[in-house]
Order: structure tokens, then C-alpha cells, then sequence
């Protein structure tokens, strides 16, 4: 009579169960926001829309480098649109302001 050794199943003894894979990072929440706020600072370059998206996108990256969040391209379009929308800003403001210097005692 021959003996039929059986492998037990994975986790009654025997081998341990394989490692479980970790869970994916999901994409950081901020992500449409900053992409909304960093695309209305350009189109309305009239309100520091593209300040907020720049802070937030910002403090989204950091998450991201510290493993947190997955990456996403459009968190890093947004701040990219933040920045631009800022600098539009800041001309802008600059502008007006020069004008307004220039043309006080004109009249």
C-alpha cells in the first residue's frame, strides 16, 4: 500500500500564504482642484485664482513624493497653470499700478 502525501492548503500549516500586494496609491484629491483653480487663474488672470493652485499644488506634490498619493499628470498641469497664471497676475497688477503712477497727474 503506497501513502499519498497531500500539500496542505495555503495558511493550515505547512508554507505561509504568499505576500499580499500592496494596495495602489490613489491620485491625490487635490488633483482637479488644482487643475480647475491653476486653469481659471490664466483664463481670469484678474483674480490670484492661479496663487491658490500654485499652494495647493504645491503641498499635493509633496504628498506625492513622500509616497502617500500616486503621481498624476493633471496635478502637475494645474500648478504648472498656477504658476503661469500667477506671473500673468503679478504683470498685470504691476501694469495697472504703473499706469495708474503715470497718468495721476497727467489731467
Amino acid at each position: 500500500m503506497a501513502i499519498v502525501w497531500k500539500r496542505p492548503p495555503p495558511g493550515e500549516g505547512g508554507a505561509p500564504p504568499p505576500p499580499a500586494e500592496p494596495a495602489p496609491l490613489a491620485e491625490p484629491r487635490a488633483a482637479v482642484a488644482v487643475f480647475v483653480l491653476g486653469l481659471l487663474g490664466v483664463l481670469i488672470p484678474c483674480l490670484p485664482l492661479g496663487a491658490i493652485a500654485w499652494i495647493l499644488g504645491h503641498s499635493a506634490r509633496e504628498s506625492v513624493r513622500a509616497g502617500r498619493a500616486a503621481p498624476s499628470g493633471l496635478l502637475t498641469a494645474g500648478w504648472v497653470l498656477g504658476i503661469i497664471g500667477t506671473v500673468i497676475f503679478i504683470v498685470l497688477l504691476v501694469g495697472y499700478g504703473c499706469a495708474r503712477i503715470f497718468t495721476s497727474g497727467s489731467t
